[in-house]
């Protein structure tokens, strides 16, 4: 095929509409002949060649104006294209100059074919999209630096929370905490105070992500410091902690509760606990087989205002008693689900340890989760009496 087989079957009309295509288009259109050889091509292709008029592309290849490993892949794949008579669309093509610049276009070839059903050559458009690549992979480079960012920051929340879980005196402890995503905004810690209280603080902070986390983190830190001093008010506690938090971040707060445990004399475990618009713990009763829900007074979120936390809780749990500290990932899952209960979750597991218990229940609401496309930071402690 010729340049002038290209042109001569249309119309006057249709000729000068064609040439004025081909001067005007931004696109690099250009006819090749079966040896990849340019037969017409666009303006803006000769352009881009540096070449004062389209007539001096004529005759030339890609090897004349690229490098070769990528004049290479151009020329194999237009050869495909004659064999096989499939065109190549929406490529995606690096492009490699002679002075060692790079460019980037979307390239469609297709076989042109005479009259007869022979392929007599080929078109093709190639689309500069070297910006919107370059944007792409400014974003992809700075995805690659927030993926970093998020592992390091899963790391560090990893080893704090729920960092050692100390040995409890006279009890058995079990903890899963479970993120949704690389970091959470769940917190569960066992801050070690002066006395010989066993101390808990069970948080969970509104939001996901990045931004809950490091409020977590932040939490952690405090909740070491106030802990150094606690004499034994988990109510007291909160209300400490409420105040560092106020206006560190904002539009953001967390639930909580908290309290300790001791081990009494008579061999009895005791409990107090504090609230903090958290759920409130659930204890199973081994020597009657019930559950019971903590009582608590009215309280409110944290970070909001002065003065969040309920009054103080007392209680004893006797030997084969569980408490069940949790977030409200769990409940509300389970809610969302509508076929099983919190509460026939934990009867249903309650013959497991308390760790195993633990990694069986968040395993199951995971699973429940997935199912009805619910996701949510999932934190369960269970501690069984002496």
């Amino acid at each position: 095929m010729s340049q002038d087989e290209i042109t001569r079957p249309m119309t006057p009309g249709s000729r000068k509409l064609f040439e004025a295509l081909m001067d005007q288009t931004p696109d690099r259109v250009y006819f090749k002949d079966l040896r990849s050889r340019f037969l017409v091509v666009s303006k803006a292709l000769a352009q881009k060649h540096g070449c004062q008029s389209s007539d001096e592309l004529v005759g030339k290849t890609d090897f004349d104006f690229f490098n070769e490993e990528h004049a290479k892949d151009a020329f194999e794949d237009e050869r495909n294209i004659i064999l096989t008579g499939k065109p190549v669309i929406g490529k995606e093509e690096r492009e490699v100059w002679g002075d060692g610049s790079v460019t980037w276009v979307s390239t469609t070839k297709v076989p042109l074919f005479l009259e007869s059903g022979k392929i007599a050559g080929i078109m093709g458009i190639s689309r500069d999209i070297t910006q919107q690549h370059r944007a792409q992979a400014v974003i992809q480079h700075q995805n690659d630096i927030l993926s970093r960012d998020l592992e390091s920051a899963r790391q560090v929340q990893k080893l704090m929370i729920p960092g050692r879980v100390p040995d409890f005196d006279g009890m058995t402890v079990g903890v899963s905490y479970r993120p949704m995503e690389a970091v959470g905004g769940d917190i569960i810690v066992f801050p070690v105070t002066p006395k010989k209280f066993t101390f808990f603080f069970v948080g969970d902070v509104c939001g996901h992500g990045l931004s809950a986390a490091m409020y977590t983190v932040l939490v952690r830190h405090l909740t070491d410091q106030i802990a150094a001093k606690y004499d034994g008010d988990p109510s007291e506690f909160i209300t400490s902690l409420n105040k560092l938090l106020i206006g560190q971040f904002t539009n953001r707060f967390m639930s909580a509760v908290s309290g300790h445990f001791l081990l009494e004399k008579s061999g009895h475990l005791s409990y107090v606990a504090a609230n903090a618009g958290h759920p409130a713990p659930i204890i199973y009763r081994k020597q009657t087989r019930t559950l019971e829900t903590l009582s608590f007074t009215e309280s409110l979120a944290m970070g909001l205002m002065d003065q969040p936390s309920s009054d103080t809780v007392h209680g004893v749990l006797d030997t084969g008693d569980r408490i069940f500290l949790y977030t409200d990932g769990i409940p509300e899952i389970l809610d969302a689900y509508g076929e099983l209960s919190f509460e026939q979750l934990i009867r249903s597991t309650i013959q497991l340890s308390p760790q195993h218990q633990a990694d069986s229940i968040t395993e199951r609401v995971r699973q429940i989760g997935d199912e009805i496309t619910m996701e949510d930071d999932l934190t369960l402690a269970i501690i069984e009496g002496p």
